[in-house]
């Protein structure tokens, strides 16, 4: 994903956008093998992330966690500029991932029918 990310970055001319999906419904998640309860699929969200950008630093990124374990992960260019990452989430284990990950762009809900949103920037993480 990292690679990729980078190559259509640098083919875009620096136009990428991500946006990662942690995933919903426990039944949904189920019927394709993801069997991760929805803590855990935030936990291995925010490794995904810190792996990723860790590939593009532009030099070799080891990382050993609960999901990914690399050595050396890198890519063949750097994008330029990184890409901005979009990620939804308003739960605990969804604050915790830009804590572990770093700052994220994100869609957030406001009101219980959910029809009024806004584009922010979190501004939570700790480290």
């Amino acid at each position: 994903a990292a690679q990729q990310a980078a190559t259509f970055q640098r083919l875009s001319r620096g136009r990428l956008l991500l946006n990662v999906v942690t995933g919903g419904d426990a039944a949904e998640q189920r019927r394709f093998g993801d069997w991760l309860d929805h803590d855990r699929r935030y936990e291995r969200t925010g490794e995904f992330i810190a792996v990723m950008r860790g590939a593009w630093s532009g030099e070799p990124f080891d990382f050993h966690g609960e999901h990914y374990e690399v050595a050396g992960a890198t890519t063949s260019k750097p994008p330029e500029p990184v890409p901005d990452i979009f990620f939804g989430g308003a739960s605990p284990a969804a604050e915790l991932v830009e804590a572990f990950a770093g700052p994220l762009f994100d869609e957030i809900s406001v009101g219980d029918d959910g029809g009024a949103r806004w584009w922010g920037y979190r501004s939570k993480a700790r480290r």
